[in-house]
């Protein structure tokens, strides 16, 4: 019997053994946990009011992330907050909705699958013109410019001076307008990069003018049809940086979907 319990034991042994190993590198893995924005109050089509959570002291945290995509449409509609309005702007715009719209309701995601779904969706980081050049959320809206309490807002509903960012910084008081601007990355805008309704050969409604390398921060029309309106839909998350130096994100939160005033004829 000593042989068969020997058999018995050393296999027993080994699995105990290697159950340990597998467990501590294979075990559940540790996400860090970004607070995530949670208060946004809204204007209609124009206006967003971001209050900012409290992620001072965490080391992982670097800044806020806005996401975008712009959507062409021949629907004009002063409030967009259902699945129908959504549709009626441009099917895509109610497609990548439903599609996201799981990631910002679980807090047990992957902090680094955010950035994926979003990459898939062709959602672009937002950049604001700082004066000298166009720069990214990554060095406006940082740890050490905002403070819990702090809020952003963010208007499009004046052709003059145009759609822009406002920080309402709490600690110290300070007040920063930047002019908002498409993202810098990897394609030519056309006709420029503001955010501003364009129609017309070579314009921001121009579908023709849509590829890869232009324009694609810009979703076309199905079925096609007359645009002469766009819309934006924006997100925001706390992004950061983890021990292996990949992005990491919070759960996402919709700002909301604003139409884009046309440019003053003045």
């Amino acid at each position: 019997m000593r042989p068969v319990k020997e058999a018995f034991i050393k296999p027993f042994r080994l699995c105990v053994v290697c159950g340990f190993f597998l467990f501590a590198s294979c075990g559940i893995e540790d996400y860090i946990y970004l607070a995530p924005v949670e208060y946004i109050s809204t204007a209609g089509s124009t206006s967003a009011r971001i209050t900012i959570p409290n992620n001072s002291g965490d080391p992982n945290f670097r800044y806020y992330a806005i996401f975008y995509r712009i959507y062409i449409s021949d629907q004009s509609i002063d409030s967009i907050t259902t699945s129908d309005q959504r549709y009626a702007i441009n099917h895509a715009l109610a497609s990548h909705y439903n599609t996201i719209n799981p990631y910002t309701a679980n807090d047990n995601i992957s902090p680094s699958s955010v950035g994926t779904v979003f990459s898939s969706l062709k959602y672009y980081p937002l950049y604001v013109d700082s004066g000298s050049a166009n720069v990214s959320m990554t060095q406006v809206l940082t740890h050490t410019a905002l403070n819990p309490g702090s809020t952003v807002d963010i208007v499009f509903a004046a052709a003059n001076p145009g759609p822009y960012l406002l920080v309402n910084s709490q600690t110290p008081l300070l007040l920063q307008s930047f002019p908002l601007r498409r993202s810098s990355d990897r394609f030519t805008a056309n006709p420029d990069r503001t955010f501003f309704n364009t129609t017309g050969t070579g314009s921001l409604t121009d579908e023709n003018g849509i590829s890869e390398n232009t324009n694609a921060d810009v979703e076309k029309m199905s079925p096609a049809a007359s645009p002469g309106y766009t819309y934006v839909s924006m997100y925001i998350a706390a992004a950061g940086i983890d021990s292996n130096f990949t992005a990491v994100y919070s759960r996402p939160k919709h700002i909301g979907v604003f139409r884009l005033p046309a440019a003053s004829s003045s």
